[in-house]
């Protein structure tokens, strides 16, 4: 290495000084040639045995400024030369600057090459373009394959899904019109279910109305004002005695016993509750016959009808007693009668004026 380096500034120092008659461009790109040669640490002659490109003549004219290079690979060389020297590569930018001190000088000390150089330049970009446009062109050609393939496979699997898309249509679309067919049926069942609450709702407030009619009417006060008196009550009809008819016209006293009987369960009824009228009515009272005792003659009853017709000769309750009783027993019954009949009237104008009835439809319950 010392020895290459003694050996370079020898050289160095045998280099002829720059004509100042140069041109400034070869003067610059002479100077900055010069430098990079030195940092090789080679000689003209090794430099020149090492590249077969260039001799050592040709070389030193370089480095005098005589000629200036056209091409670049004098330039390349150096940069490599000077990178294995000092274990340094050097950057784009200083490359291209050394470029353009070139450029400059051989445009000026050999127009017409610069022109050659410029074109030939001009033709390695084009041809670095080509180069990469082809492959660009090659790698875009690949994945268009690729992707032609990748199509006409999912064009296949298309055809294979629309097939079975066209069995599964006919299968969703009979699925969707059974589902619009539950739909409807279900608006259907729901508004009959509201219709039926409706009629339900209906029906509850009328028959609680009824209620309420039926349950005043069985108070006492409704039954039976407080206002009506009755001039006979239960215990009369128990405690009535008559008197005994042994040779006058009477009635059975077995007959009349158990007449009176019935007429007590009336008053009794009335007394505790609602009367009873259908034990006994005042009609049938008036119409009702015992078994004459007494003379074997006709005997009839109050209202005129026979109580008697053949001799009895046991003795019997005194007709005139008997008829005088019943007859009182008889307008109390109509009384009451009337009392009940007015009761009637009323809760049946009270039902009457009630919404009518409406048949509750049956709710279905299930599909």
């Amino acid at each position: 290495m010392r020895e290459s380096s003694e050996l370079a500034r020898r050289e160095d120092a045998g280099w002829r000084p720059l004509d100042q008659k140069l041109p400034p461009e070869t003067q610059a790109w002479v100077t900055e040639l010069r430098r990079m040669f030195r940092t090789t640490n080679m000689t003209v002659s090794r430099f020149a045995h090492l590249h077969q490109e260039i001799d050592k003549g040709t070389l030193s004219r370089y480095l005098n400024g005589k000629r200036v290079p056209r091409d670049r690979w004098l330039v390349d060389r150096l940069l490599e030369a000077q990178a294995s020297a000092n274990g340094v590569s050097v950057t784009e930018r200083v490359r291209e600057h050394v470029y353009d001190l070139q450029l400059q000088a051989l445009s000026v000390a050999h127009p017409h090459e610069y022109k050659i150089r410029l074109v030939r330049d001009e033709l390695e970009l084009a041809v670095t373009r080509l180069n990469e446009g082809n492959q660009y062109a090659a790698n875009l050609e690949e994945q268009l394959a690729e992707r032609t393939l990748q199509v006409e496979a999912l064009e296949r699997e298309k055809q294979k899904l629309a097939a079975g898309w066209a069995k599964d249509r006919e299968s969703f679309q009979a699925e969707l019109d059974r589902l619009k067919v539950e739909r409807d049926s279900l608006r259907h069942r729901l508004q009959t279910a509201h219709q039926y609450q409706a009629d339900a709702e209906q029906s509850c407030q009328r028959l609680e109305a009824v209620l309420e009619v039926l349950h005043d009417s069985e108070k006492p006060d409704t039954a039976q004002p407080p206002t009506w008196t009755w001039p006979l009550t239960a215990d009369d009809v128990r405690d009535s005695t008559f008197a005994v008819a042994r040779f006058r016209p009477g009635y059975d006293e077995k007959e009349v016993d158990e007449f009176l009987d019935r007429l007590e369960e009336v008053f009794r009824s009335g007394e505790i509750g609602r009367f009873r009228l259908g034990v006994i009515t005042a009609d049938e009272l008036k119409s009702a016959q015992f078994t004459a005792t007494g003379p074997g003659r006709s005997v009839t009853g109050p209202g005129g009808s026979v109580r008697g017709a053949l001799p009895n000769l046991r003795p019997g309750y005194l007709k005139k007693d008997v008829d005088e009783f019943l007859g009182r027993v008889e307008g109390v019954l109509r009384l009451i009668e009337q009392a009940e009949a007015s009761s009637r009237s009323a809760l049946r104008l009270a039902v009457d004026v009630l919404p009518p009835r409406q048949p509750i439809r049956r709710l279905p319950l299930s599909g």
